[in-house]
């Protein structure tokens, strides 16, 4: 790929990267994207931690756009934000825990553009900064035994699911059905994103040319113990009110939901025997979560 070609791809692209206490890990984010000529919208769920200082002394060239919220809204609505504002022809959402490596975005659109019916298109994980080879081939390996396969050919697997984190979207068919489910905060977006594409005669792919190393977890940063186990318990909080939620759009019986979660509440205590600390809080959010949006959310 040339430098004029590249250059022209990347004018066909907003980055938006949503943060929350990320200031310590987004140099991770934009170390490969900020001098690339993309317009970068970062948008901050009231995070109080000198985001905007740490931009200004570091990529104050940079063509980004931050936008700092009085509240923290959640991922979905933020996106929105972002995505209301972009006039490209792609949204690429990444996370700020996220390292895209060099010309994949540009092979993300490379392959959205050859078909108009592609709607979403991902990267693979490869769990590792600086890859070789061998082990690209066999996270891709490893990741087709988790997927479903619609269709695959040398430069892509068409499939019914790719990671939110790092995902390429066509702006204008989600113009047409519609950005991010804002009634999700944390988690299933991606998941209720995909199924919509797909429920609309779109096609949802992962690009095998399309590489980022995803450090999962580290975007919200904790001081001590404490801080730490209660994030862990409200990511499994949205966690759980998120899976009922699309388990209930997908028509699932509230009353099966409703024992399946008393039973893993009642039996959170053991896993506090069997698994730790970390594997109590886990269940207990999850469960806590479901049980929220059965008893108070009206669907």
């Amino acid at each position: 790929m040339t430098v004029e070609d590249a250059s022209d791809i990347n004018r066909k692209v907003t980055i938006i990267i949503v943060t929350y206490k990320s200031t310590h890990i987004i140099n991770q984010a934009l170390k490969n994207i900020s001098n690339k000529g993309y317009r970068i919208i970062i948008v901050d769920n009231a995070s109080n931690d000198n985001l905007e200082e740490f931009l200004n002394n570091n990529y104050q060239s940079s063509q980004i756009e931050l936008i700092k919220l009085p509240n923290n809204v959640g991922f979905s609505k933020a996106n929105n934000i972002a995505l209301r504002k972009t006039k490209t022809k792609y949204a690429f959402l990444l996370n700020p825990d996220a390292i895209i490596t060099k010309d994949s975005i540009e092979n993300l659109v490379n392959q959205a553009d050859t078909d108009k019916n592609i709607a979403l298109a991902g990267a693979f994980d490869i769990k590792k900064e600086n890859p070789i080879p061998q082990e690209i081939s066999q996270a891709i390996k490893d990741y087709k035994k988790t997927i479903k396969i619609i269709d695959e050919n040398d430069d892509y697997i068409q499939t019914n699911f790719i990671c939110g984190g790092y995902m390429l979207l066509k702006m204008a068919i989600f113009e047409k059905i519609g950005f991010l489910d804002e009634n999700l905060f944390l988690y299933g977006d991606d998941e209720e994103l995909c199924k919509r594409a797909i429920a609309n005669n779109y096609k949802v792919i992962q690009v095998k040319n399309s590489l980022v190393y995803h450090n999962d977890h580290s975007s919200t940063k904790t001081n001590g113990l404490i801080e730490k186990y209660f994030l862990l318990y409200k990511r499994y909080n949205y966690m759980g009110w998120s899976r009922v939620y699309l388990k209930r759009k997908r028509g699932k019986k509230p009353l099966k939901l409703f024992l399946s979660l008393t039973f893993q509440l009642l039996s959170s205590p053991f896993y506090l025997m069997t698994f730790g600390l970390s594997g109590f809080i886990t269940r207990l959010g999850r469960s806590i979560g479901g049980l929220k949006n059965l008893l108070f959310y009206r669907q």
